[in-house]
Formats: C-alpha cells, sequence, structure tokens
C-alpha cells in the first residue's frame, strides 16, 4: 500500500481497522461509500403483512440473530412481522467459522432511508417505527443530500482521480479481498 496514491474503504470503521492494522498513511486513506441505486420514485407492492429482509451474502454484520430477538419482541404487532433471510454464507466466513454468523452493527431499512441501531440492540423500537411510519422516516432523507447514490458516489471516485491525476500518479484501480 506504500506505493499507492490513494486507498479508500467503504466506511469508517474498514479505513479505523485499515491505519490500525497496517503501515498506511492516514492522507492516503479516503472513505467512500458503497452506493445504492434511487428508487425514491419506484412504487413497492402493498403487502398483506409487514415483511423484514436480510439479503445477500452472509456473514459477520448483518445482525440475523438481533432481528430474530427484535421480531420475537413484535409478537403484539398486528398483522404479525414477516422475516425473511435470503442468501447464502459467505464462503469466507463458511471456510473460518462454518454457519456462524456473528453479530455487530447494522442499520434497519425502510424504501427510503434507514435507522442506524447499536450493536447487540434487538431494535425492536426502530423496527417498529419503521411500521407504524415509514413515511416520516423517507420524508426526512429527501431534506439531506444523497450522498449514498450512484452518482454522489462517482462523482466522490471521480474527484479522487482527478487528484490523483493532478498530482502525476497514474490512475487505476486493485481490488483488496479481505
Amino acid at each position: 500500500m506504500a506505493a499507492a496514491g490513494a486507498v479508500v474503504t467503504m466506511t469508517g470503521t474498514a479505513r479505523d481497522r485499515l491505519l490500525v492494522g497496517y503501515a498506511v498513511d492516514a492522507a492516503k486513506v479516503s472513505v467512500i461509500p458503497h452506493g445504492a441505486a434511487d428508487h425514491a420514485g419506484a412504487l413497492a407492492e402493498p403487502r398483506p403483512r409487514p415483511h423484514l429482509l436480510t439479503w445477500g451474502l452472509l456473514g459477520p454484520g448483518k445482525g440475523i440473530e438481533w432481528a430474530l430477538r427484535a421480531v420475537a419482541r413484535l409478537r403484539d404487532f398486528r398483522p404479525a412481522v414477516t422475516y425473511t433471510v435470503a442468501g447464502r454464507t459467505h464462503p469466507k466466513v463458511r471456510e473460518r467459522h462454518g454457519e456462524a454468523l456473528p453479530a455487530r452493527r447494522r442499520t434497519v431499512l425502510t424504501n427510503g432511508p434507514g435507522l442506524l441501531v447499536p450493536h447487540r440492540d434487538p431494535a425492536a423500537a426502530g423496527i417498529r417505527r419503521i411500521l407504524t411510519d415509514p413515511g416520516g422516516l423517507a420524508l426526512s432523507s429527501h431534506s439531506r443530500p444523497p450522498a449514498l447514490l450512484w452518482p454522489a458516489v462517482a462523482a466522490r471516485y471521480e474527484t479522487l482521480a482527478e487528484r490523483l491525476r493532478s498530482a502525476g500518479s497514474p490512475v487505476s484501480a486493485t481490488v483488496a479481498r479481505a
């Protein structure tokens, strides 16, 4: 990494771990989020029951066990909440830990913004808020800059590439896998 003109992480936590675990110049490290598509105008089909979803490659950080505890605390909610876990255990997680998925901090999402819930918090209150007032959360997100949307994320990468070009660094990308 010493030869790199810049290093990008997707989260502040990843940046902190990188700086603690490796000899990296902090001035070279930028945090640029993963990015998301804008579905603000898309209409979701109404469901007869509230439906929570965890999807993708499953591994540490998904907080599945905490979501299960939260759903259990919502037994009084009507209609009853459905929780679906869709995906496979990430191959590297399965190789190291089998099917065990440790809990970490996670975001409880709606069609728009999400609620960040603390590590090991069953999040029942956050889920109940989303289920009873999803519009209130969605409205609040549109008053903020859309920093996580693809155009904003692409612009940050473009700015970083231009900074490197201006400094005379060759611009290329290498993806490091943990």
